[in-house]
């Protein structure tokens, strides 16, 4: 049973996804601004990174990386980004997950090392 996700477990994920989310879409706003179109990854890198670093301090078990990825996948698809966007999210959510659970044993050391693997997916904007 310890290896099952609870429902503190998913609470976390729905709250930490949901910030994550309307933070992403706030900064891409700046893109509105043609001079800032080419600072818009590294602005939403290191914002985003914020409340994804405090996610993963709250990551305890397998998965939770690879729903926040299925989620924000799921919203972007709906959004018309294309199917591919679900598809990358849930490959490179499951990459993060499983470079948490391998490298990291205590994430704490390294929390790192899932987002930027799990943030790759995300769309630059369509041409």
């Amino acid at each position: 049973m310890e290896n099952k996700l609870q429902a503190k477990d998913l609470i976390n994920v729905g709250i930490f996804t949901v910030i994550y989310i309307v933070i992403f879409y706030a900064c891409m706003m700046l893109g509105y601004i043609p001079i800032f179109i080419v600072l818009l990854p590294v602005v939403c890198s290191v914002v985003c990174g914020i409340p994804f670093m405090l996610y993963l301090t709250r990551v305890k078990k397998f998965g939770m990386v690879t729903l926040t990825g299925l989620i924000c996948g799921l919203l972007m698809m709906v959004m018309r980004s294309g199917i591919m966007v679900l598809a990358f999210g849930i490959g490179f959510g499951l990459m993060g997950d499983l470079k948490v659970k391998v490298l990291c044993k205590d994430v704490h050391k390294f929390p790192a090392s899932g987002y930027h693997i799990n943030y790759g997916y995300i769309p630059r904007g369509r041409p």
